[in-house]
């Protein structure tokens, strides 16, 4: 799992690196999100997902001046009772199809790193007798693709541009007995823009 920490981090820095010399025209935003995290099966009780709220946090860099393929990154944290917290720090790459408006579509594919707790205290039998475990969960590989539109005037210098998006994620290495589990992500937020 260190592994793939460590290559997020490094195809960050690569990528930073090579947009700092690429135009300066459009910066790298901040994205600043509100979510709301399910245990469920992509478009399947859409309502249950807004009892489970979370926050996240990330920025993009674009492969072209267009911005139409784009990479990711963002660190989300998330609040599941029923479930257990989960932080996860993912990279995908985004494509939005030209439209000449702004407003656009994107669909986007990544992985990352899902660090789960346990909902409630477990326990573990050691030479006969039941001991508490605590909350402590695991890390797991995961699969998000995403779906999102949103509002993004470039020319017009607007230092907000909100969105929403639908993340539908394969949790890898969540039990021997069930070894992937869906999750689902609706997220609400904006690029925000500090330097146009």
């Amino acid at each position: 799992m260190h592994k793939i920490i460590s290559g997020l981090l490094i195809s960050y820095c690569m990528l930073a690196s090579g947009y700092a010399q690429s135009q300066r025209r459009y910066p790298m935003p901040l994205m600043v999100t509100v979510q709301f995290h399910s245990l469920t099966l992509p478009f399947h009780d859409l309502s249950g997902n807004f009892a489970n709220m979370g926050l996240g946090l990330g920025t993009e860099v674009g492969y072209q001046a267009q911005h139409t393929l784009v990479q990711q990154f963002q660190v989300a944290w998330f609040h599941n009772k029923a479930a257990g917290n989960g932080l996860m720090a993912f990279t995908q790459t985004a494509w939005r199809p030209v439209t000449g408006s702004p407003v656009y579509g994107e669909v986007a594919l990544g992985a990352g790193c899902l660090l789960a707790s346990r909902p409630s205290t477990t326990w573990q039998q050691v030479n006969g007798e039941w001991t508490a475990k605590g909350h402590a969960g695991k890390a797991m590989l995961v699969i998000p693709l995403g779906i999102s539109a949103g509002y993004d005037s470039r020319r017009a210098d607007a230092m907000f541009a909100p969105y929403i998006s639908y993340q539908m994620m394969l949790a890898v290495g969540y039990n021997p007995s069930v070894p992937v589990v869906p999750q689902t992500l609706i997220q609400a937020g904006s690029r925000i823009y500090f330097n146009r």
